[in-house]
């Protein structure tokens, strides 16, 4: 099912683009206006689902926006959810048609859970929130698996994080992943000496329920012998270089049937682990 689309109205453009950014890694589609003005003819043009509406901007406010969209035929059921710094803008906002009112600076959550209330009520589309699918990176380099979240992030993937071998198991036990993102080398608890327990891991899922989940297994060893234990595993082996991200998107993007797509060009340098980790 194709995901919900919201339309973002904010002149200030960290807030846009930070507010965007946020409803991609979600699992939403976003389209942008600047002003108000620009913001009732992208919803007249394009019709979201939703709009994010900013109270106070040049050319036209977004409270006078809002009107225009509730007095327009084709927009007035659009529901739009309004964002400003100022308390006394809510009853002004909620009185002339706004489902929600949030005020700035706002914490994700809040901005997540109205928005997807008002998509599951719009009635016209009655779409639910499409769930981002999930990945588990599996890495002792706590530096190295921030990189890596924030990579699968700006592809609209939800990443989690495991430290060691432990961490990973009972995480996996509460929420089975889609796609996992396996370092060779790492200890089996925090703390202890690091071994291959990454191949270990990824022999024993094949003889359990959770043998399905496509493993990209990660090494800074292109040996034959790793590469042919990753193989007989099931894993897909990726090597660990400073360049290693365009070939781990591609197979992340194949794997999960995603887009081979970042929506953000300010993107953390991809940085490779320690030699031979």
């Amino acid at each position: 099912m194709k995901s919900a689309t919201i339309l973002v109205v904010d002149d200030d453009e960290d807030v846009r683009v930070g507010t965007s950014m946020r409803l991609k890694m979600a699992g939403y589609q976003t389209i942008m206006a600047c002003d108000g003005e620009e913001g009732v003819e992208t919803a007249v043009k394009s019709t979201p689902d939703a709009v994010i509406l900013d109270v106070r901007m040049p050319r036209k406010d977004g409270l006078s926006a809002l009107l225009e969209l509730k007095a327009r035929p084709e927009t007035c059921h659009i529901p739009v959810v309004m964002l400003s710094a100022s308390l006394p803008d809510e009853r002004a906002a909620l009185d002339s048609g706004a489902q929600f009112f949030i005020r700035k600076p706002y914490r994700g959550p809040n901005l997540l859970t109205a928005m997807n209330y008002a998509i599951a009520r719009n009635p016209r589309t009655l779409r639910e929130p499409v769930k981002p699918k999930t990945v588990l990176i599996i890495e002792d380099d706590r530096a190295y698996a921030v990189v890596l979240a924030t990579r699968c992030q700006l592809l609209g993937l939800s990443p989690r994080i495991a430290g060691n071998a432990t961490r990973a198991a009972a995480m996996m036990t509460d929420e089975r992943p889609d796609l996992i993102l396996l370092d060779v080398e790492i200890p089996f608890e925090t703390g202890k000496a690091k071994q291959r327990h990454g191949l270990v891991m990824c022999q024993k899922l094949q003889t359990t329920v959770l043998k399905n989940i496509p493993i990209i297994v990660l090494s800074g060893c292109k040996d034959a012998a790793t590469i042919s234990s990753c193989t007989n595993a099931g894993a897909h082996f990726v090597h660990k270089t400073p360049h290693a991200w365009d070939s781990l998107k591609r197979k992340i993007s194949t794997l999960l049937e995603i887009q081979n797509h970042e929506d953000s060009s300010a993107v953390p340098p991809f940085v490779a682990g320690p030699a031979g980790h």
